[in-house]
């Protein structure tokens, strides 16, 4: 949105498999509400290649959704073990599984925006906001020893029906 005052935009991509290593998604807005991304396929693996894409969004509200379970594994491929998403201040990184988070050892870092898990999320009803969720029980949040979620003066929302904390929540 480059009109002054207009807000960002949506973009949904759904699927069974995502590859979007590739390519462009801007939702953004130069001065207005910030856009929204979602992606949506049936597992999310998150490393280090997402990282530089998700960043280079900008400061917009990001949803990984899948309708069974999302892994991360960062560091695998050159990089350190934190999902360092520099660029969200007042946008937001959502992660919404139908059934487990797993952070494993890994961290999620914004710059002020916020940080939101659910697990057990059997429905996304958008047109009610994700954060209405049918639930069927069997979904959990899995925070290693070594992980961590640091906002930076962000919100963090942790849902689920089991929510492991052994690490840093900040």
């Amino acid at each position: 949105a480059k009109e002054q005052g207009a807000d960002g935009g949506f973009v949904e991509l759904s699927g069974e498999t995502l590859d979007i290593e590739n390519g462009v998604i801007n939702a953004r807005t130069i001065d207005g509400e910030v856009g929204s991304i979602f992606l949506d396929p049936w597992n999310w693996w998150i490393g280090d290649i997402q990282e530089a894409l998700f960043n280079s969004w900008g400061d917009v509200d990001i949803t990984v959704g899948a309708d069974n379970d999302i892994k991360f594994i960062l560091g695998n491929v050159c990089g350190d073990d934190t999902l360092s998403l520099n660029n969200l201040v007042d946008g937001s990184f959502n992660v919404i599984a139908g059934r487990d988070i797993y952070l494993n050892n890994d961290s999620i870092v914004t710059n002020g925006g916020d940080i939101s898990l659910a697990a057990d999320a059997t429905g996304l009803y958008w047109f009610l906001g994700w954060h209405h969720i049918l639930s069927d029980g069997i979904g959990d949040i899995n925070l290693g020893s070594g992980a961590g979620l640091n906002s930076n003066g962000g919100n963090i929302d942790l849902s689920g029906v089991n929510i492991n904390l052994t690490s840093l929540v900040d």
